[in-house]
């Protein structure tokens, strides 16, 4: 993880100065012009596309982001009683869809701590090289899970399911780009459905901590959000909060949503 700081994120920072005499001083727009790319000499690559074009920046990069999401809680104290309950009211309904899952790691802990919620109606989306990789890796209860390739910026394929589940992926982008995600997601969701954004919710004022970690996403083209940041962004797509669960000692917390 340090490596990666040190690697490409200080390296960026290094040049700041030159990157806002360039793009003006403000936050940047979209996917492209990011500190990374511009520090990297070609500001027209994305974040991921700059990565991507690395293989040894990109196994530090990918080393890092399993990492960080190992060290950060998955659930808290969300009480998914209500799921659970209305899992038994429809047999064929999906349940949990994890947006951007990774190894899955996340939904396998949802379900192992609630039982009532059954492996083969959730489903696991992420781009299709990384379920490869899932796939290969996977063990316990989310061998079960159904594995559908999805890049999140277009449509979701799994409808009316009960919660759509996206933990530390939007804070990797701008406001546009994460409506554009929870738009894909709104449009699948039903009446009850409900979506849970699982990210740093930065106080007022935030503590130093996740302000250094603001500053790292604005590297790469993202940012962290307080809760009115997420009820924005959210309202442009369609969702309101409907209650935010704090994890007690962190500024990590579940932004529980449903539609408008």
């Amino acid at each position: 993880m340090n490596r990666n700081r040190y690697d490409t994120q200080l390296k960026s920072m290094a040049k700041l100065a030159s990157y806002f005499d360039t793009f003006g001083l403000h936050e940047p727009i979209g996917k492209y012009n990011t500190p990374v790319a511009f520090a990297s000499g070609d500001a027209s690559l994305t974040i991921w596309e700059h990565v991507n074009s690395n293989p040894e920046e990109k196994k530090n990069f990918m080393l890092a982001m399993v990492a960080m999401a190992n060290k950060h809680i998955t659930i808290g104290n969300y009480d998914f009683s209500w799921a659970v309950a209305k899992a038994a009211e429809n047999p064929d309904r999906p349940l949990v869809v994890d947006v951007g899952g990774g190894q899955g790691h996340a939904l396998q802990e949802i379900v192992d701590a609630n039982p009532g919620l059954a492996m083969e109606r959730c489903v696991l989306e992420d781009l299709a090289p990384v379920l490869e990789q899932a796939k290969a890796n996977a063990k316990g209860s989310i061998q079960r899970a159904r594995f559908v390739a999805l890049d999140f910026h277009s449509e979701q394929p799994v409808k009316g399911a009960l919660v759509y589940y996206i933990r530390r992926c939007l804070h990797d982008y701008g406001d546009d780009d994460c409506v554009d995600i929870l738009k894909q997601i709104s449009d699948a969701m039903a009446a009850d459905s409900r979506v849970l954004i699982v990210e740093n919710v930065l106080g007022v004022p935030a503590a130093p901590s996740a302000v250094g970690n603001d500053i790292f996403m604005m590297m790469l083209g993202g940012k962290e959000r307080t809760l009115e940041g997420f009820e924005s962004i959210m309202m442009r797509a369609g969702l309101v909060v409907e209650k935010l669960w704090r994890f007690k000692g962190t500024e990590y917390a579940v932004v529980e949503g449903r539609k408008v």
